[in-house]
C-alpha cells in the first residue's frame, strides 16, 4: 500500500510525539546490544514486539530486502519482522530473494525473520498480508478474487491478515465484507497501519450501518471470523520499525520463528500504540486467542509498561460492547471479575495509558457450553450396614464429557473425609459413633465446574469384636521353615505358642496374619505346637503346627570284599569256630560306612557301624534326613583296606545308589581285580592301620601257628580258621603295597 501525506505529522492522538527527548532515547537505545535489553514477560510468556507488514524495493518500497531485515534487527531492534511486498509487483526470483534473506537473518533467541507477500487487488477485494507460505500468489486467476485467495490459503500452511480495512474507498467488495464462510487461515486484522492508528482502523463504523457503530474488527468477529488484534507498519520508506512506536505484541515462550509463528496461529497477540506496553487477557486461565467452552468464568486483565507509565483505563468488551470498565491509575494493574460466557460470545480487553496510548488484545472465543462432570458413589451401596471401628472403603465413578476430572472429594454428612485425584477414585472412612450417615462425593473438572453425587445412606452399628484364624492346622516337614495363619478381626489380638521350637509374632490389630517360625525336628517322631490367639471379650482360638519327624534317606551300596569273595560277584558268609555263618547265611559280614565333608575330608559327618553286607554285595543304610549335600563315602571292614569314593556323592534325594564294583568309583582306583573280572576291596589289613604289611603278616602267622579259629580279624578269608590261605592273601597284598588312599 502506498500512502503519501505531504508535510507528514502523526495523525492519531495516541501516537508518541516526536520530541527531542525521544530521539535522544532512540540514539541511546541503538548503542545497546540487542541481548542487553530485557524481555518483558506476563502469564508465563515472553512478550515480543515487531511488525509483519513491510515493503522493500522488490515492489514499491525503498531499500533492498537485506537492508530491510538488517535495519529491523540492528537499528529498530525488533524481536520479529517480516517483508510482504505486493505479490503482483514481484517475480519468482524476487520471492526467492525475500525468503533467502529472511532465512539468513533469522536467529533463534535474537531475531525472528519472517517472509510473506501482500495479496493486492485494486478497487475490489482489498489487501491481505500472507506469511510463512512456501509459495505466493498474485491477483490473477484463480486468485483474482477473495474467494480464490481463500481456496489458495486453505491448501497451504500459513497465516493471513486483513490489511488496513476501509483504506481504499473504491474497494466496494473489500474482503466480501466478511460474508464468506470464515477461513481459519485468517488470524488477524490490522487496527493500525502505516501512520494511521486506532482512530481510523478500530474506531470506525465498518461496512455496516445499524449495528451500533461496530468497526471492521467487531464486524468480522460477529460474523464468525476468529481473528486477533494486529497492526502493520506497512513501511515503504526504509525506516522499518522506527517510523512509529506502534507494535504488534506477541506472547510466546521463546524468540524463535517457530514459537512466534505458533503464537500467531493461536491468535496470542495484541495491537499496541506504545512499543513496550505489556498486556495479558485471560478467561478461566486461558490467554487471548483461546477458544473455550461457555460457563461462568473468571476474567483477568493485567497491563504494564516497561517505562512505568500509568494505566488509566481498562475496558472489557463482550461482542464489541463494553461491559465493564476500570480506572486503576496504577503502573501494573490487575483487574478481574466473574462473567457469564455463552456459546458464540467473544471477549477482548482494551487498555489506555495516561498519555493516551492504547492497546487492544485479541479475543477469547466462546464455543459451546462447558458441561459439569458426572459423579456417583459406587460403594457402599445405599442402605449398607457396617460396624463402628471398621474400615469402610468408599468408591466413586467420575467422568467429564468435555474435559477431565481434576479431583473427587468425599463427605460424610457434608464433612470432608478424603479426596482422590486419580481414578479409581477412593478413600477410606473409619466410623466411631453408631448411627445413620449420608455419604456424598463432589467431582471438580479441569474448568472448575463441580457436581455433587446423590447421597448414599449407611448405618453404623455398635462395635462387636470378631476373631477368626485359618487354617486350623498346618502340616509342615521336618526341616525348619515358616507358616502363615490368616487372621480376620476388627480388634486387638495376641498370639502365643506353647512350644519353644515354634515362635510367632505376638500381637496385631484387625485383619492380619500370624507368622509361625519353626525349628527343624531332630527326632523321627512328629510333634505339634499349639498357638492360641486371644482377643478381649472373645474365647481364644487355637490353631496348630504339625511337624513330621525326621525322615531318613536310604543308601543302597554295592561293594565286594576280597577276603570273602566267592566268584561271580558274590561273597560267602564269614564263619565262626563251629563252621557256621557268624551273622547269618545271607550276611557276608558287617561293615562301617562313613560320610566325610567334601571340602574337609578329615571332618566326619556321619559314621554308621555294624551295617549288614549281604553275600550279593548289597548293604542298605538309613541316613538321617537332615544330611544333605556332597560327601565322600568311606567303607571300613575289620580286616580290609579302608576305601573312599572317587568323588563326593550327592545326598539330596530320598534314595542314593552307589557301586564300588568298578575301580573308577574308588579314590585312586583303589580296588583289586578278581580273577573273574569283578572288583573288590583289598583284604589283609588285620591291624587296621591303613596298609597291608609285615605287621599284618606277623599277626596272621602267629594265629596260624597257634591254630586259632573263629570269627577273628586274622581269619582274612573268613573260613573260621587262621591258616596258610589267610597268610597267602595277606602276603600278596603286602607285596603289592596295598593301602588306603585319601583325598
Amino acid at each position: 500500500m502506498i500512502l503519501t501525506i505531504p508535510n507528514y505529522k502523526y495523525q492519531d492522538s495516541t501516537v508518541m510525539k516526536a520530541t527531542g527527548s525521544f530521539f535522544v532515547f532512540m540514539f541511546l537505545m541503538l548503542l545497546l546490544p540487542i541481548s542487553a535489553i530485557p524481555q518483558p514477560s506476563v502469564d508465563g510468556f515472553n512478550v515480543y514486539y515487531g511488525s509483519l507488514h513491510n515493503h522493500s524495493n522488490v515492489s514499491d518500497g525503498e531499500g533492498t530486502p537485506d537492508e530491510a531485515y538488517n535495519y529491523a534487527k540492528n537499528v529498530a531492534q525488533l524481536d520479529f519482522f517480516g517483508l510482504s511486498d505486493h505479490s503482483n509487483l514481484m517475480n519468482a526470483a524476487e520471492w526467492l530473494l525475500i525468503k533467502t534473506t529472511a532465512n539468513l537473518y533469522n536467529e533463534d533467541s535474537v531475531f525472528a525473520a519472517f517472509y510473506g507477500f501482500e495479496w493486492t487487488t485494486y478497487f475490489s477485494d482489498g489487501h491481505v498480508n500472507v506469511i510463512n507460505t512456501e509459495d505466493y500468489c498474485s491477483n490473477t486467476s484463480p486468485t483474482n478474487t477473495f474467494d480464490g485467495l481463500i481456496n489458495w490459503l486453505n491448501a497451504r500452511n500459513g497465516a493471513a491478515f486483513f490489511n488496513h480495512p476501509g483504506w481504499d474507498p473504491f474497494a466496494f467488495s473489500e474482503f466480501d465484507h466478511f460474508t464468506d464462510s470464515p477461513c481459519s487461515k485468517f488470524v488477524g486484522l490490522e487496527l493500525w497501519n502505516d501512520h494511521d492508528g486506532f482512530s481510523k482502523y478500530y474506531y470506525n463504523n465498518g461496512y455496516y450501518n445499524n449495528d451500533g457503530n461496530k468497526g471492521y474488527f467487531d464486524e468480522a468477529l460477529l460474523r464468525g471470523w476468529k481473528i486477533g488484534a494486529a497492526g502493520g507498519d506497512d513501511n515503504h520508506t526504509a525506516s522499518w520499525g522506527t517510523a512509529t512506536p506502534w507494535r504488534m505484541g506477541i506472547l510466546a515462550p521463546a524468540k524463535t520463528r517457530s514459537e512466534i509463528f505458533s503464537a500467531i496461529l493461536e491468535r496470542r497477540f495484541f495491537s499496541t500504540l506504545d512499543k513496550n506496553l505489556v498486556l495479558s487477557f485471560t478467561i478461566n486461565g486461558n490467554e487471548m486467542g483461546s477458544t473455550i467452552l461457555g460457563g461462568s468464568w473468571d476474567i483477568e486483565i493485567q497491563a504494564f509498561d516497561v517505562d512505568n507509565e500509568i494505566i488509566s483505563d481498562i475496558d472489557l468488551l463482550k461482542n464489541g460492547v463494553v461491559i465493564q470498565s476500570w480506572t486503576p491509575g496504577l503502573t501494573h494493574p490487575i483487574v478481574s471479575g466473574n462473567f457469564s460466557c455463552a456459546d458464540g460470545d467473544y471477549f477482548y480487553a482494551r487498555v489506555t495509558e495516561a498519555d493516551g496510548d492504547e492497546a487492544i488484545s485479541s479475543p477469547v472465543f466462546i464455543s459451546g457450553v462447558a458441561q459439569p462432570p458426572l459423579v456417583a458413589i459406587t460403594y457402599p451401596l445405599n442402605g449398607g450396614i457396617f460396624t463402628a471401628g471398621s474400615e469402610i472403603p468408599v468408591f466413586a465413578d467420575a467422568s467429564d464429557i468435555d474435559g477431565t476430572v481434576a479431583l473427587v472429594d468425599f463427605y460424610i454428612d457434608n464433612e470432608p473425609i478424603g479426596q482422590d485425584a486419580i481414578p479409581p477414585y477412593t478413600t477410606t472412612w473409619i466410623p466411631v459413633i453408631p448411627g445413620t450417615y449420608y455419604l456424598t462425593a463432589r467431582a471438580t473438572d479441569d474448568l472448575g465446574l463441580e457436581t455433587v453425587s446423590d447421597s448414599v445412606l449407611i448405618t453404623i452399628d455398635p462395635f462387636q469384636a470378631v476373631l477368626s484364624v485359618t487354617p486350623l492346622n498346618i502340616d509342615v516337614a521336618a526341616a525348619s521353615g515358616s507358616a502363615e495363619f490368616l487372621v480376620i478381626s476388627n480388634t486387638d489380638w495376641t498370639a502365643l505358642s506353647n512350644q519353644e521350637w515354634c515362635t510367632v509374632n505376638s500381637s496385631g490389630f484387625g485383619d492380619g496374619s500370624i507368622a509361625a517360625v519353626y525349628d527343624a525336628n531332630p527326632a523321627a517322631a512328629s510333634r505339634i505346637a499349639e498357638i492360641s490367639v486371644i482377643a478381649s471379650g472373645l474365647p481364644p482360638v487355637f490353631v496348630t503346627i504339625s511337624q513330621e519327624g525326621l525322615q531318613t534317606k536310604i543308601l543302597n551300596l554295592s561293594v565286594l570284599l576280597q577276603g570273602l569273595y566267592n566268584g561271580n560277584g558274590t561273597m560267602r558268609p564269614a564263619l565262626d569256630e563251629t563252621g557256621n555263618a557268624h551273622w547269618g547265611a545271607d550276611i557276608a559280614d558287617r561293615i562301617t560306612i562313613e560320610l566325610h565333608e567334601s571340602g574337609n575330608f578329615q571332618n566326619t559327618i556321619l559314621s554308621v557301624q555294624d551295617v549288614d553286607l549281604h553275600t550279593d554285595g548289597i548293604a542298605v543304610v538309613e541316613i538321617p534326613g537332615n544330611i544333605s549335600g556332597n560327601f565322600y563315602l568311606v567303607i571300613k571292614h575289620r580286616n580290609s583296606i579302608e576305601t573312599v569314593s572317587a568323588l563326593p556323592v550327592l545326598f539330596s534325594d530320598s534314595t542314593i545308589e552307589f557301586n564300588f564294583n568298578i575301580d573308577t568309583q574308588a579314590y585312586g582306583n583303589n580296588l583289586i581285580l578278581m580273577p573273574d573280572g569283578w572288583w573288590a576291596v583289598f583284604g589283609g589289613d588285620v591291624n587296621q592301620d591303613g596298609i597291608v604289611d609285615t605287621m599284618d603278616l606277623t599277626l596272621v602267622e602267629n594265629d596260624s601257628a597257634d591254630f586259632q579259629a573263629g570269627y577273628i580279624a586274622s581269619d582274612v578269608n573268613g573260613d573260621g580258621i587262621v591258616d596258610t590261605a589267610d597268610l597267602t592273601e595277606t602276603e600278596n597284598n603286602s607285596a603289592g603295597f596295598a593301602g588306603a588312599l585319601y583325598p
